[in-house]
């Protein structure tokens, strides 16, 4: 806010990116080359800190001054709310632009988007109004919202592309780090850690719209339910738009209520292939995912491990009319306080529980639970290997031998029953290109851990569940990982 015709101290004060404009920070003083840049040595910093007085104090975990301003304690240090009041309501806006405006290699901090209605209320670090602009490697910290979109907030069409930026410590009712409506953000290698939301969305609130997040780390981020009110969706909150998660992985995020990583409501789209959940805990439903609200998700080549939950559905709860539809996923050491360990399916709820090609073991305290309507079950296992067992063509309860459960390594080892045991006809098409030949109408060519996803053991039976010549190699193994013979 200084300089020629502006007024000190207006918090309305912002850097406006304009089209065929990149700012690129990085450089020492007077280096002019690209290759010049040190970005993590040579910090440049957009700050929305009008007066230089945000003072961080130094906390422990989520100390009383972290939560007066709504934040969590990051890399030890936290603002006292009293001392941002000042700061500008964005420090960056790109409305009206597109892909040729950007920022590359920049720190986004201290804004505080506190007014009292939209926009002076939301995008406290960026704010796009119907902008698409392109970010690389760029750091968003400790920016707030009183409403949406601590970090960066999306409207009316909106298609930002960030490539290699980092979210830490961001705040906001709705999206501690990102609000999207009727808007299609691209995320590429980007991490989302330690964010939090007063109410729905630790990180990412998305509606009406179609958001991307390819090679992606959400990580400890809170839907903390302010006031109890709201707490969904640890990091992820996504209703009545597409959602697409590509080899994204989803630690240790909680939520109040229910989803720990992720809620999915009011008609959502999720989609997500070859996507790692682990240790997330929501407080009522669905320790990683909840699916509700007639919502249809697909999880594709996935891991659910060590996700907790206060009531039903360790790893995920489907219910109120949605359909989830899993293959080829591995689904292991999940906890629901009540009942479903792995899944909850409420079919009184209408809607469906469709698995194939999954492994179900050492879930507490069951694999699935259903709760049946008058009409029958909504839940669908085949090809499946479910601990106890479970009806359904294909089905097995023999013990599939992961190579090491102690070291957290699900990949089956030789001699497993659930090696060429699956359903290669059931592999869905390769909607993310995850080899990226161009072709995707073919079907998902990668396993979980990039290796190719149907493959035949010369030592493993065929389906041997199934009567002689059911099936024909190559046969796709069951669970998230192909096992992949030694060379002879």
């Amino acid at each position: 806010d200084q300089g020629a015709g502006v007024t000190p101290g207006d918090r309305s004060a912002t850097f406006g990116l304009l089209k065929g404009v990149t700012i690129y920070g990085g450089f020492t003083s007077g280096a002019t080359s690209l290759d010049a840049r040190n970005i993590e040595g040579n910090e440049t910093i957009l700050s929305g800190d009008v007066l230089g007085d945000d003072a961080p104090v130094a906390c422990n975990n989520d100390s009383p001054d972290c939560d007066a301003n709504g934040a969590l304690c990051v890399d030890g240090v936290c603002i006292i709310k009293a001392k941002n009041a000042e700061n500008s309501f964005h420090v960056v806006t790109a409305s009206g632009t597109d892909a040729s405006a950007g920022l590359d290699g920049v720190t986004i901090s201290g804004g505080n988007a506190d007014g009292l209605s939209t926009p002076a209320d939301s995008g406290g670090g960026v704010f796009i109004d119907a902008g698409s602009p392109t970010l690389a490697s760029c750091t968003f910290r400790g920016n707030r919202a009183a409403n949406s979109g601590g970090g960066m907030y999306n409207i009316a069409g909106s298609q930002p592309v960030l490539k290699s930026c980092t979210f830490i410590g961001n705040y906001a009712k709705f999206g501690g780090a990102l609000h999207s409506a009727q808007s299609s953000p691209d995320f590429r290698d980007s991490t989302l850690t330690s964010n939090v939301a007063g109410e729905d969305g630790g990180a990412v609130w998305n509606a009406s719209g179609s958001a991307r997040f390819i090679d992606c780390v959400f990580q400890s981020n809170h839907a903390r339910g302010d006031s109890q009110v709201g707490g969904d969706g640890g990091a992820i909150f996504s209703s009545s738009g597409a959602l697409l998660l590509v080899r994204s992985r989803f630690l240790g995020n909680t939520a109040r209520l229910d989803g720990g990583a992720a809620t999915f409501d009011d008609n959502a789209k999720p989609t997500m292939i070859n996507c790692s959940f682990v240790a997330n805990s929501a407080g009522r439903r669905g320790g990683a995912v909840l699916n509700v609200g007639g919502s249809v998700a697909t999880l594709v080549n996935s891991l659910l491990n060590g996700n907790v939950v206060g009531d039903t559905g360790g790893a995920v709860h489907n219910g109120i009319g949605s359909s989830l539809t899993c293959v080829n996923c591995t689904v292991t050491g999940n906890g629901g306080g009540v009942r479903g360990g792995g899944f909850a399916h409420d079919s009184n709820d209408g809607g469906t529980l469709r698995l194939t090609n999954c492994i179900l073991w050492s879930n507490f305290p069951n694999e699935i639970i259903d709760t049946p309507a008058e009409t029958g079950s909504g839940v669908t296992v085949a090809f499946s290997t479910i601990q106890g067992g479970w009806s359904g063509e294909g089905n097995i309860e023999s013990d599939p031998l992961f190579e090491n459960v102690n070291a957290n390594d699900f990949r089956l080892s030789a001699g497993s029953p659930a090696i060429d045991s699956g359903n290669s006809a059931s592999l869905p098409l390769d909607v993310a290109d995850l080899d990226g030949d161009g072709i995707l109408k073919e079907p998902v060519p990668l396993d979980l851990g990039g290796d190719p996803r149907v493959v035949d053991d010369p030592d493993s039976p065929d389906c041997p569940q199934l009567s002689p010549g059911s099936c024909l190699p190559p046969t796709v193994d069951m669970g998230a990982y192909e096992f992949v013979p030694p060379p002879p």
